[in-house]
């Protein structure tokens, strides 16, 4: 009502009138959709889908694809309907129709989603189910987006910076292995009848060489012995105990791991605790996140202090896998009201410190695996010529 008398509708309002139209036409348009579908007719995903384990980046796609049919108005059961049929992953498009089928039942999508945990995390599934109590489903499937693509990147960090050492230490032990069959017993004929005037280093690698041509059996058995009495006691409590305290407490790798998981539990709980999830409930799922058992149960005994009545600082304070910093800006966000808000910006911190900590562990490993590998085989290589070097000598 303008200062006439007059009714006039403004651009905002005709704005909001007209996606309200388009929401209630998509809807309707989803509904008929849903009616028609003709199943009957594979897709080029569904006649070209491939088999095998449901990857991390399949899951960040379905994530992302169906936060944006929602927010652009589309049905859930049309959206999942869609992203079902356009699957390439046979088992992830069985998991999509079996949540499908569960909301045309009439259940909600997290307790669809709920039933295949296998798959999709508990917190994406709490996240989800307070997305749909709000009423901001896509942007809240897009959080959760957002939440394991950058796991998903610490974890491809983390895999890479272990992934050198290994390949350096494979590579090392082929070049030994070679070194040891091939190269060293054409050697061997030079040197025949001349053992005693050979020097120091050629006879003790003579001397390895003889007794691993000799005892290979045994020694290959106590390899195989080795690393099956050790998968079998980390598949023990005890061992998977003693497995977590190991690398919790290694010089690099152990700061990097702490980090990672303490980012990776701190920035769900804030989300968790932003959408409405009860702090007890962010603390379990914080605890079933926690990929090392003894972070696993200091969270546990946080949940316990708290469930008990006290805060969450009482839970964290002398535990020696918090930092102090954690510790502070946890009682900050408790005293001032806005614990979600600090965990999410302590999560992104940890985040970055993750990340710097992956780049200072790789730039570390590589020169000092370069140094043991190349001192290896410089030592055995120097061991094969330094007699011919001095042939003279070993003649006379």
């Amino acid at each position: 009502m303008n200062p006439r008398g007059t009714t006039t509708t403004t651009t905002a309002g005709r704005r909001s009138a007209s996606a309200g139209l388009e929401r209630m036409q998509s809807h309707r348009d989803g509904a008929r959709l849903m009616a028609k579908r003709d199943t009957s007719m594979p897709t080029l995903a569904e006649a070209t889908a491939k088999p095998g384990a449901i990857r991390m980046r399949d899951k960040l796609f379905f994530f992302a694809q169906l936060s944006v049919m929602i927010q652009a108005g589309v049905p859930i059961a049309v959206a999942l309907d869609g992203i079902a049929r356009q699957c390439e992953r046979e088992k992830l498009r069985d998991v999509l129709l079996d949540v499908l089928e569960r909301v045309e039942g009439g259940q909600s999508f997290s307790n669809g989603l709920m039933h295949h945990k296998k798959v999709f995390p508990p917190a994406a599934c709490h996240l989800v189910r307070a997305g749909e109590t709000s009423g901001d489903l896509g942007g809240m499937l897009g959080r959760i987006n957002d939440l394991l693509e950058r796991d998903y990147d610490m974890k491809k960090k983390l895999k890479g910076a272990l992934t050198y050492p290994l390949v350096m230490i494979l590579m090392a032990l082929g070049t030994v292995t070679a070194l040891f069959t091939f190269i060293l017993p054409r050697f061997r004929g030079l040197y025949a009848g001349k053992e005693d005037k050979l020097p120091g280093p050629t006879k003790a690698l003579l001397a390895t060489g003889d007794f691993m041509t000799a005892q290979w059996p045994w020694i290959v058995g106590g390899i195989v012995f080795v690393v099956l009495s050790s998968v079998a006691f980390l598949r023990t409590e005890k061992g998977k105990s003693f497995f977590d305290s190991l690398v919790l407490n290694m010089p690099v790798m152990g700061t990097v791991v702490r980090k990672f998981s303490l980012a990776r539990s701190v920035r769900t709980m804030g989300a968790l605790l932003a959408s409405g999830v009860p702090v007890l409930q962010a603390l379990e799922l914080a605890r079933d996140l926690s990929s090392n058992r003894r972070l696993s149960e200091a969270w546990e005994y946080v949940r316990e202090k708290v469930a008990e009545g006290g805060r969450l600082q009482d839970g964290m304070v002398g535990q020696p896998w918090f930092p102090g910093t954690l510790v502070q800006m946890t009682s900050v966000g408790e005293s001032g009201g806005i614990l979600d808000s600090v965990l999410v910006k302590v999560g992104e911190f940890y985040d970055q410190e993750a990340e710097i900590s992956v780049g200072e562990a790789t730039a570390m490993i590589e020169p000092i695996m370069v140094t043991l590998v190349g001192g290896l085989v410089g030592f055995i290589a120097m061991s094969i010529m330094l007699p011919i070097f001095n042939m003279g000598k070993l003649n006379k």
